[in-house]
């Protein structure tokens, strides 16, 4: 079938997707959001805060947004294989389903810090099909100027939402939001949702 006009980008509302939003905004119509596919479907409560969130900063810009819930990680989590093998593809997946002319997935790594992973700038395009176009966008910046760039946007530092930790909207402790916190301290700038360093 002939592609849906316009563009869309992939919104968990973590640094990279509101990278991608931010600096695509005069391009992207829609945000979609994959209920499922970095915090557990069970937990009601966190998806429906993540959802809530997510919507209303999305439509307060002026751009669409859906929900697609997805399973996969239920199905790949039982047999033991690790999200950041087949996330790119699981992205792609729901790309071709939902049929955009073009699909922004947002960028985890750099240029330089490119390594084998689930998403990639050489793996994704080609996951297109001649109708639908994934674009891989964001590996020019690094997270420290990613999120000197949300910082911007009145609202981004109060959505963010970095942590895969699968109870609280951000546990402040794990990896990541440590590494996020130390990002923010560096740029200068506070999310209310991780306790300052």
């Amino acid at each position: 079938p002939a592609a849906r006009p316009g563009a869309a980008a992939f919104f968990s509302g973590g640094v990279d997707s509101l990278y991608t939003l931010l600096e695509r905004k005069d391009e992207i119509a829609r945000a979609v959001h994959i209920r499922g596919f970095d915090y557990r479907r069970e937990n009601l409560v966190l998806a429906a805060e993540i959802d809530g969130r997510n919507r209303a900063f999305v439509e307060a810009r002026g751009k669409a947004f859906t929900i697609v819930e997805s399973n996969l990680r239920d199905l790949y989590d039982a047999v033991g294989v690790h999200v950041h093998l087949y996330h790119g593809s699981h992205l792609a997946s729901v790309a071709l389903a939902l049929g955009f002319e073009r699909m922004f997935v947002p960028a985890s790594l750099t240029w330089a810090e490119l390594l084998p992973w689930g998403s990639h700038p050489v793996t994704d395009p080609l996951w297109g099909n001649g109708v639908v176009r994934l674009i891989h966008h964001g590996l020019e910046a690094d997270r420290l100027e990613k999120l000197k760039r949300i910082a911007v946007d009145p609202g981004a530092l109060s959505l963010m939402r970095v942590c895969p930790g699968f109870k609280d909207y951000s546990c402040g402790v794990c990896e990541k939001c440590l590494r996020t916190r130390v990002a923010l301290r560096l740029a200068g700038v506070r999310s209310p949702n991780l306790p300052p360093l």
